[in-house]
Order: structure tokens, then sequence, then C-alpha cells
């Protein structure tokens, strides 16, 4: 995958996406496999927004089921078993606990109804992935047993619990690299750091975009019959350049922060329910919220947090006291995970789409489901459709049915959607625990068993293409820092072929390095060191991506 400007100048495109998080790549991807001619352009680097600020959650669609919503339940249950067929190495089921409480609607009854329904609509996906995973049942639990396994949560209206299973992603910056990369190999033309400024348009409606390089600041044109704007928490403004004023859905970022602890705080995903400060009050008040306390490799990831977005979210004091409140909460709904913020490696902090009322317009509720907004239909403007994503979950499923909306606009008799059922580069792989050992076996004399694990769960079926720079430079097998499992020959490839631009984006989103914190100065510079030459980076130039690297983490840390 090459970053080649003049490709996008050159070409008019049957459709343009804007924005290369999760949703603008699902929707890159789907619309190359059904032959269109895409374009994908990010203004940064791909998935440096929201879409890295996850729980690393795939949800099946309980939640759902507790308020009788059987289609969208069917369909989160449908979405999860596909993310672990089509990407089983970063994609693999987590065991889930939630207490039940007085009360209906999270009832032991209730969700005892809900786990069998969600046996029964996930029936043919779950026996697979049992067969697979030998993972155990759903099932409801005892007041006794829960309260064992969740010390120290007991509210006082605990009546059992309900144990299920969901997915995780091991490396969500992994995930949404790999299908930016299925989308380039199924012919997307992409490039990062392209920066769309405005739309270009004529008496019909949106003929394409004015784009320009953010490395040399020259401007350029994109031509295309359709324009997708996935452009997350910059969507609405991009629209407002239309000249048609606010768009009448006018939705308002809210702040959603998850923290991540060094401490392990259980061997099982627990959702927990607690009275926490309430976003819609500047915490003056209290409101039930679900919080979830998720492991992931050896920390605890917890959150969402939602807060009302004032504009500041990015300044240093107003971040502390948010994560200093969001402690307090941890601690009042779990006391068992006495958190300090000497615990913290690292924060997540992004913006969510929420509706506001109120006359100090500062109550918000957050959308649940994505939206798919065609212009033509609703301001007249054809050529356009804003795509306005909410979870990871449902991102390959929203971006089908923007896909399905852009073959109608353009009249084409396409084929259908194929994400359902084609892997993502680097799952081609049919049993993941029999291809880790037989990848293991075949490479235990060229790099141990904690890179190749690293190297697979990272790249898949593709790990192979790692080792093959150890064939012409063995050096590239070392490890950047001695207790992490990443080699010199990962940066080597970030750069050659996933077109990492900068330091950050290999240390944040192709090696993941970066994914529990700031990493050592001293390793920071090695990754440098290493990019420079390949590169051929000045010193100034070197240091300024160290800088660079440093300033993108939160200054409480």
């Amino acid at each position: 995958m090459k970053r080649d400007l003049d490709i996008l100048s050159n070409q008019k495109f049957d459709v343009i996406v804007i924005g290369g998080g999760i949703y603008g790549a699902c929707v890159a991807w789907d619309s190359a496999l059904r032959g269109l001619s895409v374009a994908l352009i990010e203004k940064e680097d791909f998935g440096h927004a929201t879409s890295s600020n996850s729980l690393k959650i795939i949800h099946g669609g309980l939640r759902y089921l507790q308020d009788a919503n059987l289609i969208r339940a069917r369909a989160m249950a449908f979405e999860k078993s596909i993310w672990l067929r089509i990407a089983p190495h970063l994609v693999q089921p987590i065991e889930f606990l939630t207490p039940t409480y007085k009360g209906f609607k999270r009832s032991k009854m209730v969700f005892s109804l809900a786990l069998t329904l969600n046996e029964l609509i996930g029936y043919n996906q779950d026996h697979i992935l049992r067969s697979r995973n030998q993972i155990s049942p759903s099932r409801v639990i005892s007041r006794e047993e829960c309260l064992q396994m969740v010390k120290g949560h007991d509210p006082g209206y605990i009546t059992g619990g309900a144990i299920w299973y969901d997915a995780q992603i091991y490396n969500s910056e992994r995930l949404l690299i790999s299908i930016i990369l299925s989308a380039s190999q199924a012919g997307a033309k992409i490039s990062n750091y392209v920066e769309a400024i405005d739309f270009i348009q004529n008496d019909l409606g949106v003929i394409g975009i004015t784009a320009k390089d953010v490395f040399t600041n020259q401007t350029f044109d994109i031509l295309a019959d359709m324009v997708v704007n996935c452009a997350g928490g910059w969507a609405e403004s991009l629209v407002c350049q239309l000249g048609k004023g606010i768009p009448a859905w006018n939705y308002f970022p809210s702040i959603a922060l998850n923290v991540v602890s060094q401490k392990k705080v259980a061997n099982i995903a627990l959702g927990l329910e607690g009275s926490i400060s309430s976003p819609n009050d500047d915490g003056k008040n209290k409101q039930h919220q679900m919080l979830f306390f998720v492991p992931w490799r050896d920390y605890t990831i917890i959150g969402t947090k939602h807060l009302f977005d004032s504009g500041q979210n990015h300044d240093k004091f107003l971040l502390e006291s948010m994560i200093n409140e969001f402690i307090k909460d941890i601690n009042k709904v779990y006391p068992e995970s006495d958190l300090n913020k000497s615990d913290l490696v690292h924060v997540h902090v992004g913006s969510l789409p929420s509706v506001i009322s109120g006359v100090s317009r500062k109550k918000f509720k957050l959308l649940r489901e994505s939206q798919i907004h065609d212009h033509q239909k609703e301001d007249g403007i054809a050529g356009l459709i804003t795509l306005i994503g909410v979870k990871y979950t449902t991102a390959r499923m929203t971006a089908q049915k923007a896909v399905d909306l852009v073959v109608r606009r353009l009249k084409r008799n396409s084929p259908a959607c194929r994400t359902h059922e084609v892997p993502i580069v680097g799952g081609e792989i049919e049993n993941m625990h029999g291809f880790l050992l037989s990848a293991k076996k075949e490479s235990q004399n060229i790099v141990d068993s904690e890179v190749i694990e690293h190297l697979v769960h990272t790249y898949g079926s593709e790990y192979s293409q790692i080792l093959a720079y150890l064939e012409r430079e063995t050096r590239l097998g070392e490890r950047v820092v001695d207790t992490r499992p990443q080699i010199k020959a990962e940066i080597i490839h970030a750069v050659r072929e996933e077109m990492a631009q900068k330091l950050s984006d290999v240390v944040r989103r192709r090696t993941e390095y970066g994914a529990v914190g700031l990493p050592e100065s001293g390793s920071l510079q090695d990754y440098a060191e290493i990019m420079a030459r390949e590169l051929k980076w000045s010193l100034d130039r070197k240091k300024q991506e160290v800088d660079d690297v440093v300033a993108s983490y939160p200054w409480i840390f």
C-alpha cells in the first residue's frame, strides 16, 4: 500500500470516502469488493481519533434483548459472529459477567430469558464457536456465586448474575489497519495525511472534493460520482461547507472516556451497575450507569464515562479533573478495584455523537445506532452521503447499508456485499489455536515463542511477511526493547507496506508498542532511529517526531 497522490488527482472515481476511521475503512473495503473505483483520504493517520478510543469489545446484542429489540439483537449477534470469522487472529471470545438486580429490566428472570433468546438467535454461529474454542454456554448464576466473583460490589439489590460470551478485539488499531489494507488490495486508492477542505459542486450536486496534502499544503481536486462523508467528529463541519447551514440532524459531540489500568481487576469481564456522576449536570448529581471492567492482556480497560463536551476537553487541567472524578466513580461502583491515578497507564479520550436538549443545551443522549444521511433526499444535494458511526461492532453492517445506497444512487448493477464472508488481510485462518502452534513450531529457530505469538496475533496469516525481512537482514529479528515482543522488521514493514509516515503511526497504530501508554524515552529514540534511516529524516525531523509522540499522550502521565 503506497501513498500516491497523483493517482487520486488523475482519475475520476465512483466514490470518494472521507475519513479513515473504522467506518470509512469498512465503506472503502465494501465498495472496492463490489467493483467500484474508490478513493479514501484521511487528514491524519488511519484511526487516529475516535476509532482509537475503544473498550475493544464486539458486543453480541444481549442488552438489546433486555429492551425486547429482537431485530437489533439478532443483527448484533450476526455481526459478532462475522468479526470472529473474518478476523480470527484479532477478534476472539471473551467471557462476561453482569449481576442481576431487583426490578424488572435487569432482573434474573429477564436475563435468563434474554440469554435463552441469545442462544437461539445465534445458535449456528455460537455452536461453531464453542466447538473451536471450547467455551461454555451462557448461564444464570446464584447471588452467592455472583458475589464471590465480584467481591465488594453489593449495592444491596443483587439477585444473581448472568454469564455470556461476547468478543474482544486483541488489537483494535491493527483491525482497522488490516481493513484499510484489505480495501487497498481490493483496488481502493488510499492516502493518509490528506485533508478534505471543500466540496466541488455543480447544478446537480456534489461531484468531488478539494483536498490538501498535509505535508506540502498543496491542494488538488478529486472527482467522483458519489462522496461518502465518514469524517466522524468533523462530519458536520464538512457538511456546513455546502452553504446550506447547519444540518437538521445537528448532532453534538460528547466526551467518551476509558482508562487503562495496570491492575488486573478480574479474570472475567464485568459489567457493573452503579451510581456515578451525571454527564448532564456538571457532576452535581448522580445517575445509574453500567461500567465495564475488561481484562486485556495484563491490563484492565475500564469505561465508558460520558461527559458533556464543553469544547475544552483537551485542556490538561480539565482532563485531569475528569479522570479524578472517573476514578471516584470506579471505586464507588467496584470498591475491590481500589484504583488510584498511579495505577493508570493510559487514557482513551474520544467523542461520540449525541442529541442535545434543555434550555442550557447541556443535557444529551447518546445515539444508540449509527445513522446514514442521504443528502439528495434530505437536502436536495445529490452525490453526498454522510455516515455517523456509533460503535465498532456495527461498522461493517452500517458500511454495507451505506454502500447499498451508493450503488442505488449510481444506478449500478454491482455485486452484493461480501464483507461478511471475505476474511480481512491476515484472516485466512481456519483454526487459530492450531495455526499458532504450527507457526511456533515452524519459526522456533528464527524468533522466540513470545515474538511469534505477537506476530501471529498482529498479522495473522501474513506473519511470514515480517519474517521474510530476516532472511535479508537477520538483525531485523531483534526486539526493539528487550521486555516487549515487537521486532525491528515491523517498523520497516510499517513504512514500506503500511503507509506509516510518522513515528506516532508506528508506535501507536502499526506495532501497538504505545498501546499501554507513553513508551520510555530510550525506546522511542530506537524506533525513531530506524524510521529515520528508512525515510532519510534529518536530525531535526527525528527530534520533532519524538516530541510529537510524547505530546500525543495525556499530560497527566
